[in-house]
């Protein structure tokens, strides 16, 4: 069965925050992994952590639109 995992990131725009999502599947995919921040990269490693896996393990990164709070 498909797992799929919601990560909350943390961003500094009015929006508040985001939702990346981790698909344990194969390949290991990152869905909108967030704003280049401090904050939202520890969030994203944290939420990637508590999910078993690291930054380093995933395979594909996919991202849905080009705006910096979903693909920094």
């Amino acid at each position: 069965m498909l797992e799929i995992c919601k990560i909350v990131v943390p961003t500094p725009y009015a929006c508040g925050p985001v939702n990346a999502y981790l698909i344990k599947d194969q390949p290991l995919t990152l869905v909108d992994p967030g704003p280049e921040t401090d904050e939202a990269i520890k969030a994203l490693n944290n939420g990637l952590s508590s999910h078993g896996v690291t930054a380093r393990d995933i395979e594909r990164v996919v991202i849905t639109h080009a705006h910096s709070d979903h693909s920094g």
